[in-house]
């Protein structure tokens, strides 16, 4: 009886074993999901937010006639209906998404102009960035002389400079041989810089810091 209690016993252990590791399998294979398409306008650049549920591999390339940027992401599926997109700034006119095939969503962002861009990925959470800038290429018929240095203090709206001494506080940066810490050394530079800014340019300054404390990135 116990032989035939042991060729029962593993009769079931490996059919057990094979389906947890074909569920195992099945769950790493999951499909990413897209779930949103977003964006947000900064002065230079244009950056568009891709929220994924996993990290999941990309192919990207640049289009023209018209100008376009496409991104294929693999083993991806859309949640619902992403609805186009519609930017319309200088040079991002419309972002969307589809379906491209079984495994694969593209997503392609409609340009007016060729513009740089570049594209990375974030975690916690998953997200496919794209950064658009949005500087133009000058055409030389429309490029204007630079005015002399010393003609900004005649302008009726005087210049503002904000001048930002790095670290301060708990935060020391680099330190010296002989003790110097990175943060003395930068306040000082600029409490000389914003002094030159004033005698030379006329122009209205604003330090970050006035002294050694620490201003945290969001201030």
């Amino acid at each position: 009886m116990r032989k035939y209690s042991i060729i029962v016993v593993f009769s079931l252990f490996f059919p057990l074993i094979s389906f947890l590791n074909q569920s195992r399998a099945k769950s790493s294979e999951e499909p990413t999901v897209l779930s949103n398409i977003h964006y947000s306008q900064e002065s230079d650049y244009t950056r568009i937010i891709i929220d994924l549920n996993n990290p999941s591999a990309y192919n990207e390339k640049h289009l023209s006639n018209p100008e376009r940027i496409y991104l294929d992401i693999n083993n991806t599926s859309l949640s619902g209906n992403i609805r186009p997109l519609q930017v319309d700034n200088s040079v991002l006119k419309q972002v969307r998404a589809a379906q491209h095939d079984n495994d694969t969503v593209r997503v392609v962002l409609e340009l007016s102009h060729s513009a740089d861009y570049k594209v990375y990925t974030l975690k916690s959470p998953d997200r496919l960035i794209v950064d658009i800038y949005s500087e133009k290429p000058v055409k030389e018929s429309n490029v204007k002389e630079t005015p002399p240095i010393n003609n900004y203090s005649n302008k009726a709206s005087p210049q503002l400079i904000v001048i930002d001494p790095g670290h301060g506080g708990k935060d020391p940066g680099a330190k010296g041989k002989h003790g110097l810490q990175e943060k003395d050394v930068v306040l000082d530079v600029g409490h000389r810089l914003r002094q030159l800014v004033e005698d030379k340019l006329g122009a209205k300054v604003i330090m970050t810091r006035e002294d050694d404390v620490f201003i945290p990135l969001g201030e």
